[in-house]
Parts: structure tokens; sequence; C-alpha cells
């Protein structure tokens, strides 16, 4: 008898649909008033610092672009020659 077709459930005369399941509810934390509190923004996780990751970081940043003054800076302080800024 498997050549038989059978119908869904829902087609019978007294079919039932189950109930829909109820969608989940989050308890809002509330004062002595019933009002809800302010929405607080979650802490940060905390970070465990790790070296390389930061080096990486450090290495994989682009350049700055290129500052005479702030060459000519670097220079003065390592005590090399620096050349006198021209006035336009």
């Amino acid at each position: 008898d498997s050549d038989r077709l059978y119908m869904h459930e829902s087609h019978h005369p007294d079919y039932v649909a189950p109930p829909v399941p109820q969608r989940y509810q989050r308890e809002v934390p509330t004062d002595e008033e019933g009002n809800p509190f302010p929405a607080m923004p979650r802490q940060p996780r905390p970070r465990v610092y790790d070296p390389e990751k930061e080096r990486l970081k450090r290495a994989l940043r682009p350049p700055l672009p290129y500052n005479p003054e702030k060459e000519r800076l670097k220079r003065l302080l390592r005590g090399q020659y620096a050349p006198p800024i021209e006035e336009q």
C-alpha cells in the first residue's frame, strides 16, 4: 500500500493548530516605583596585553605623510645637522 498518498494532518476536519510558541521576553530591571532603569552601556571586555599583537599593529599602520618641519626637529634632536628654514 505504499502507492497511497497521505494528506497532511492539517487537512483533517477536526485539526486544531498547535499554539504559537511564546517569544522570549527579557526581564527589565525596575526601581521601587516600577519605572525601568535607563539602559546602561556594557563594560568593555578586559583585554590581555599582547606585546606581539601591539608590535604588529604598529608595524602595519600606514606611514604618516612627510612633514619637513618634523623631520628637521628629529635631526636636531639626534644632534645632526639641520638646514635652516628658508623664509618665503
